[in-house]
This record gives C-alpha cells, structure tokens and sequence, in this order.
C-alpha cells in the first residue's frame, strides 16, 4: 500500500535523472511528497561535495557548501558507515548537542533545520548521497512511520543519482568527441536509413550550405543532392549500408568546382548511441579536394625537425612547385634549394620527391578553433 502511494512520484523521480529541470525541483518534491519543510540531496566525492538539489534558501545551500558541511553532526554520524538505511536524527547524533552546536545556532535554526531524518548511501567508490528532511524547532520530530516512507524511496534515489553521473559522463565524452569531429577538415555526417540527419560536423554543415552538389535538409528532407541521379545514388548507397551493405563512393557535381567524394559506410556500433532498440546508423565523410592539404610550416618542423627554410619549401613542393620556381620566389640558387630537398628527404625519411609529397598528403590535418573549413 505505501509502494502504490508514492508511485506517481517514483515514476517522476526517474525523469528527473534525464531532466535537468526536474531535477533541479526534486528537492521540493522530495519535501511535498514526504512530510518534511524542507529536504536536500547532495553528492560527496572525494571529501568534497560536488552537487547539492535542495529546496532550502540558495544563501542555506551557499553556505552548507561552503563550510557548515564540515559542522554537520547527522552527515558527520552517518558518513561513517554509508549503508541503505534510512535513521531518524536522535540515532544520528543526540538532540541535547545538536541544539548546542554552532552548526545548529549559526546555520540550522536560521534556516529551519531542527529535526531530521536522513541517510548517507555509496554510489560508487568514490562518492556517496546524503540525504535530509528537515523541519523546524516548533514542528513535530519525525517518526518511525516517516522512517518507513523514506526506505520505500531511498534505493530508488540511489539508482537515479548512480544513473544521472553515469550520463553526465556519457555527456561530456559526447562534447569531447563532437569537438574532435569539429576539428577535421573533412564533413563528418550521420544518418538514420531515411536520410535523417542524427549528426553533422562544422566542415560539412559549410559544404553543404553552398548547396553546390550536396544538400543537407531538415527531418524529413535529409542528405541529398542537387543532381537528380547523384541524389538517387546517395539514396541507394545510403539504403544498402543500413540493410547490411559494406558501404561505397559517390562522386558529387559541384557547379565551379571539382568534384566532391562522400565515402559511406555503417556506423561502428559501439559509436551508437543510447537508443533502445538503435537503428542502423550510416557514417558519411565528405572530402573537398579544394580544402588541399592544410599544412602548417610550424608542425612539420617539429614533425621532422626542419628548419624554417627547409618547412617553406616543403609547403612550396607539396603545393607542385619545381625547385627552379621555389629559388625564383625564395631569392635563392637552384642548387641551394635543392641541397634543402636533399636534406628534407632525408629527414623526413623519403626516398624521392614522388614519397615526399604521399606522405604530406598522408599526414593528419586539423583546424584551429574558430576557423571555418
């Protein structure tokens, strides 16, 4: 019977670990739910309390985060056996010193905080969750009837708390891999087997707004092509990758410049996201043979340990120009110019000028933040 009459508010308890809003209100419906003026949640990691929800005062939690914590004689109790269980304020510390203590006097009595119960519970190796309700000095101390509510619900707080950190990690890995996908030159895409869009980084949201050959449309729209059978092929290239198909090539017409190559191929499913069950996902590159190869005289110097002379005409000779061009621009001798070469062939360990050139082509490029592709 007292499962069944705090269902509704376990159901929502569950959303609160998604939504950022929900959460942020738990504390009042902790407190409305289960008898108390007031209640807080907060997570210890480390020795540190890294969160607290509560529906106390900001300048209450302020100030309980920044010192009183360390004063706190129920938290200082529970903390030292972290368990499932639920204590009521007596069996955490006597009534007589806490009413003595200047954590009551200064902080607890201003606030309204005079009877608790509560519980601290690990979360993980390095964490645990506190938990109080707290009520007045002119309000009834809580019973064991109140005890017997709040172990119906404490695992379920256990599990939400455990889940929300276990998608905060999850979430900032996404915001770390987004940024890295941000930094390639090429267009990065994912896409369900409609053609819906799941992802699209900087590069290919730029290739694709000069709507010269590709398009990248809305929901329903999708990835697509300004040539009917350029647009046909993706669409069927797109249709075979996600019904098993290893993936292929599309060349795309561009209107005044070369031809774009979009590779595609399933998604790895370990890169799925959290989708129960996932559809199958397409992974689509796109390269811009007119973004060249992007090289900065600064990294092959320290990828090869060049000199500044000798990084300027590696960029001149991966850009096609002859040593006799490289002398004109640079006012130097053509012999001078080709004792470099020598030298950054054999410090880049190149056999000719032909090896030279595949392996600049080969090497990685990323953009600095901020710039457009």
């Amino acid at each position: 019977m007292l499962q069944e009459s705090l269902h509704p508010f376990l159901t929502d308890l569950y959303d609160a670990a998604m939504d950022m809003h929900a959460w942020h209100e738990l504390g009042a419906r902790l407190a409305a739910t289960l008898g108390s003026q007031t209640s807080a949640l907060w997570v210890v990691e480390d020795g540190r309390v890294i969160e607290m929800v509560s529906s106390l005062p900001a300048e209450a939690v302020a100030l309980y985060t920044q010192y009183y914590h360390t004063l706190d004689p129920w938290a200082g109790m529970a903390g030292h056996t972290p368990r499932l269980q639920v204590l009521l304020g007596p069996e955490l510390a006597p009534q007589c010193a806490v009413l003595a203590s200047e954590f009551y006097n200064d902080w607890g009595a201003p606030f309204g905080v005079c009877h608790v119960v509560g519980a601290v519970v690990p979360l993980d190796a390095r964490a645990t969750l506190g938990l109080a309700l707290e009520r007045p000095g002119d309000a009834d101390a809580f019973t064991e009837a109140d005890r017997q509510r709040l172990n119906v619900v404490l695992p379920h707080l256990q599990r939400v708390v455990q889940l929300r950190r276990r998608l905060g990690h999850l979430e900032a890995q996404a915001q770390v891999g987004c940024a890295a996908l941000d930094a390639l030159p090429m267009g990065v895409i994912v896409t369900t087997a409609d053609g819906t869009v799941v992802f699209a980084n900087t590069a290919a949201e730029v290739l694709t707004r000069r709507d010269e050959g590709l398009r990248l449309g809305g929901r329903h729209s999708g990835l697509g092509a300004v040539q009917p059978m350029e647009a046909q092929a993706l669409r069927g290239l797109l249709y075979a990758v996600t019904h098993g198909g290893a993936g292929g090539m599309v060349r795309v017409t561009r209107r005044t410049q070369p031809l774009l190559a979009v590779l595609m191929a399933p998604l790895p499913t370990r890169l799925h996201p959290a989708m129960a069950p996932a559809p199958a996902l397409a992974l689509v590159l796109i390269t811009d043979p007119m973004d060249g190869a992007g090289l900065a005289a600064p990294a092959l110097q320290q990828l090869f340990a060049l000199t500044v002379a000798e990084a300027g005409v590696t960029l001149a000779l991966a850009a096609g120009r002859s040593a006799e061009e490289i002398a004109l621009e640079r006012g130097v001798s053509v012999p001078t110019v080709r004792t470099q070469i020598r030298q950054i062939l054999a410090k880049a360990g190149a056999l000719h000028l032909r090896d030279l050139v595949r392996l600049l082509a080969d090497l990685p490029v990323v953009r600095p933040p901020g710039t457009a592709p």
